[in-house]
């Protein structure tokens, strides 16, 4: 994911009224052994949120994710 964010930042949107730039957040999980889907996106979304409070822009991992 982090390899996705810095060139959509770097890329100016241009439209007949407006310039801009567009940032990216993204909340990383992954599912463990009997985890049901639904607690892992429930993850995803809590990671999202808690990047998006912490400034936007950035990739959050779900704290106990292996390899991080």
């Amino acid at each position: 994911m982090e390899q996705i964010r810095p060139p959509v930042e770097a890329t100016t949107v241009t439209s007949a009224h407006a310039a801009f730039r567009v940032t990216m957040t993204f909340g990383v999980s992954q599912i463990k052994p009997g985890e049901a889907i639904n607690q892992c996106i429930d993850h995803a979304d809590e990671t999202l949120y808690a990047g998006k409070r912490a400034g936007r822009n950035r990739v959050v991992p779900q704290p106990d994710m292996v390899g991080t």
